[in-house]
């Protein structure tokens, strides 16, 4: 449960920054910095948990569908429409990771469990909107679409993610994971047109880069925290609290930008945060 907080808090700094970023790079430039620091990080995690090489053809198309389904298109959506829609959207990922669990790898949490999940989604949905819901705005966005997909393909990801962790190790799957996610990272690269070269000046032009250096550095952290937190509960669990990330960027705005939470935004953080302390000592 601690894992997957941070993995809440690192999620919502990192999709605030990667938003930035995306004024100056596609989000192939993103997802190939987040691959970098991947192999950077989960390889050797991963050996440390203890790697299962054996299990390499399972793991490395886990891993594959992981980079593509859990990361790349998490990424992709994010570029589009407003943020705040856009995470309200992307956060109900754990629906979906809560229905494929049970359906697949015969997670059942209890009913309390459940009523805590429930509440920490609503909650997060409640502080993520809009305050004023216009039907004429939201036939604009066509992004909702995307996201909605995106959502179903996360949820459908960390299902197998933890289908595979189960039967295997949660180290076998970062190390494998972190090769796989490279490889598809070149593949975003040449499909959005973009040369490789132009990381030549990422040292010397870092106040450029800055923004997508540091949101993929925390969405390879906390994304790696959530796949430690698979390793000791269920996906059903870990997911909702890791979905509560837009909290964090109502949190940040009011510290750093003195922004105003309206009534509104303090029902959901208030229901978030108890939510998430009943989580944890209903799973200690």
């Amino acid at each position: 449960v601690i894992l997957a907080i941070f993995t809440s808090l690192l999620l919502g700094l990192a999709n605030v920054l990667l938003k930035k970023s995306f004024k100056d790079f596609p989000p192939s430039i993103s997802f190939f910095i987040l691959a970098i620091f991947s192999m950077l990080l989960w390889a050797p995690v991963g050996l440390i948990f203890g790697v299962q090489f054996d299990q390499w053809l399972l793991g490395s198309f886990v891993g594959v569908m992981s980079a593509i389904f859990g990361q790349a298109i998490y990424i992709y959506v994010l570029e589009k429409g407003e943020l705040s829609i856009t995470a309200t959207i992307l956060a109900s990922f754990s629906i979906y990771t809560i229905i494929f669990s049970m359906l697949f790898n015969n997670e059942r949490p209890t009913s309390l469990t459940l009523l805590f999940i429930a509440l920490t989604i609503l909650g997060t949905i409640i502080v993520s909107l809009p305050e004023k819901l216009v039907k004429s705005e939201l036939k604009k966005v066509s992004f909702i679409l995307w996201a909605v997909f995106a959502a179903v393909c996360i949820g459908a990801s960390d299902t197998l993610v933890k289908y595979y962790i189960n039967n295997s190790s949660v180290g076998s799957f970062l190390f494998f994971v972190s090769f796989s996610q490279l490889v598809v990272s070149f593949i975003y690269l040449r499909l959005n047109k973009q040369p490789l070269n132009q990381f030549k000046e990422i040292i010397s032009k870092y106040k450029d880069y800055k923004f997508a250096l540091l949101g993929s550095l925390f969405i390879a952290v906390a994304t790696m925290f959530l796949f430690l937190s698979f390793n000791f509960t269920l996906a059903s669990i870990a997911s909702p609290i890791a979905a509560s990330a837009p909290i964090v960027t109502v949190v940040l705005a009011l510290i750093f930008l003195k922004e105003k939470i309206t009534p509104k935004n303090w029902i959901g953080l208030v229901l978030v945060m108890l939510s998430v302390i009943a989580l944890g000592f209903l799973t200690a």
